[in-house]
């Protein structure tokens, strides 16, 4: 599948070379197609600028509104991550991050969670390989976590979790007033992994599986937890259940049993990339 992205404003379109130069291409047909509306800066009388509004379209559909390109570029790969990976059903398909930690996987099923892709760029960042910050496909005959391409597309982390990466030299986003005020709005900023000096992983077979609970101020823990819990809630990150109904459960049943599984209660996102680097080095004691 091809993607073809047009703008009205080049700036933008080397905005996104920039994060998705490897996946460039020439020629060839376009199978879906991006259009990237930047809009005018306009200048008032008595020297006020009223910002321009981005838009971005897929087809006829407008999937972007706002005024930051960065975000609008973190919007168009997570569309288009979204359409290579929606036909991949020979893999089973996880809403969850995932790194390698020495010879294994560890993967944090989760529902949505925008804060996810963070916890996911603090342990890459501190040695761990990347295989993916919210999407992972599993293997259902070798049990193993892949990435969902190759190279990785850039990880999009949420906008107020930035603060935590001061090396990304990301400067605050322009927000309209009624985004400052929808405490609710998720803003997502891509981020290639050599910005982190982080790598990719090889396909891995999952050995720790652990569900994070964020619960911002609380104590930053492992606890046990039941295995109908654990199978509920990796149920709720089974992403192409239509395709394989009971064998994913088979499946997920089976994984609970053949790795070490914890429910992880996330009140801080460097406290819980530390207690995972160091739960990894507990298990390889054991």
């Amino acid at each position: 599948m091809n993607f073809a992205v047009r703008s009205t404003n080049v700036g933008f379109l080397e905005l996104v070379r920039g994060y998705l130069d490897p996946f460039r291409v020439d020629g060839g047909a376009e199978d879906v197609l991006y259009s990237a509306d930047s809009g005018q800066e306009k200048a008032l009388p008595g020297g006020k600028t009223v910002h321009a509004i981005s838009r971005l379209y897929l087809g006829g559909l407008r999937i972007f509104y706002g005024l930051d390109k960065d975000q609008m570029a973190g919007r168009l790969i997570g569309s288009i991550r979204d359409k290579i990976t929606s036909y991949e059903d020979q893999y089973v398909r996880l809403r969850t991050g995932a790194v390698t930690l020495d010879e294994g996987a560890l993967i944090m099923p989760s529902p949505a969670e925008p804060r996810l892709p963070a916890l996911v760029a603090m342990l890459t960042r501190s040695g761990a390989r990347y295989l993916g910050d919210e999407l992972v496909h599993i293997d259902p005959v070798l049990r193993q976590a892949h990435g969902v391409s190759s190279p990785p597309l850039p990880l999009l982390i949420n906008e107020p979790e930035l603060p935590f990466f001061p090396e990304l030299r990301r400067e605050p986003a322009r927000r309209r007033r009624r985004e400052r005020e929808e405490a609710s709005t998720v803003t997502r900023r891509p981020v290639v992994l050599k910005e982190l000096n982080a790598e990719p992983a090889e396909p891995a077979p999952v050995r720790w599986i652990a569900f994070p609970y964020f619960v911002p101020g609380a104590i930053t823990e492992f606890q046990p937890v039941a295995r109908s819990e654990a199978l509920f809630r990796f149920s709720q990150a089974l992403l192409n259940f239509n395709i394989w109904g009971d064998r994913a459960f088979i499946l997920l049943r089976e994984m609970l049993e053949s790795a070490s599984v914890s429910r992880l209660i996330v009140g801080s996102l460097p406290d819980a990339a530390e207690l995972l680097r160091s739960g990894n080095r507990t298990l390889l004691a054991g």
